[in-house]
């Protein structure tokens, strides 16, 4: 079962071009600061290679996907009374909201994909995440394995890999990593690592920490 969500937003790409351009007296192009060029991207996307990302273990939400009138969707694959609840507060920049994932019996990991409006590409050096609260309604010795895939136009080309160790209870997460590629796609992936399993996972924002402006029409 998949469940799509989208969220309509007040595009501010514009706002914060104009911003940039007031502040810094450049022009408002397709091309970001620091460096990166239209050539960067081309590179980018003909590039075969995938990369290991980097974890941020101390990390803030500034910058929310909910600028880039993103959307989102939650696939639970193979699960048995899996629901979402008030999907909505994933994407309203608000971290102090939630959506809430109930988890009744699942097989395999459940996947969350988030991607902006079409058309924006993010530079490396973003910090792309999703913060997460995970609830266990019993403890359990099991693992957790949690993947992260950067996707530009549909192939990976980073990714980080990640396993907690039990018994827990329930666990905080940011989930965020420093990219170091071009990408227009973030997708988590949780695994509770049992078939019969209770539990509950609270996705409070989607954050998309950016010191660069990122490419608005990808060229």
């Amino acid at each position: 079962m998949t469940v799509k969500v989208w969220t309509p937003r007040i595009d501010r790409l514009t706002i914060r071009c104009l911003s940039v351009l007031s502040l810094l007296f450049i022009s408002c192009s397709e091309e970001p600061l620091g460096g990166a060029t239209s050539e960067d991207l081309t590179a980018a996307r003909s590039a075969d290679s995938v990369s290991v990302a980097e974890p941020l273990i101390a990390s803030e939400c500034t910058e929310y996907y909910n600028d880039y009138n993103a959307t989102y969707k939650l696939d639970f694959g193979n699960c048995v009374e899996c629901r979402l609840l008030e999907p909505e507060k994933a994407l309203d920049g608000d971290p102090s909201t939630f959506a809430t994932a109930i988890l009744g019996i699942i097989d395999g990991p459940i996947r969350i994909t988030v991607t902006p409006q079409s058309g924006v590409v993010f530079p490396s050096n973003t910090a792309p995440g999703v913060w997460t609260f995970i609830r266990l309604w019993a403890e359990t010795s099991h693992n957790l394995d949690r993947d992260i895939d950067l996707f530009l136009d549909g192939s990976v080309k980073q990714f980080l890999d990640g396993r907690y160790q039990g018994p827990w209870q329930a666990s905080w997460d940011n989930n965020v990593i420093r990219a170091g590629v071009f990408f227009d796609e973030y997708q988590l992936a949780i695994d509770l690592g049992m078939r019969a399993h209770l539990a509950s996972i609270r996705i409070y924002e989607f954050c998309a920490d950016t010191s660069q402006p990122v490419y608005q029409d990808a060229p």
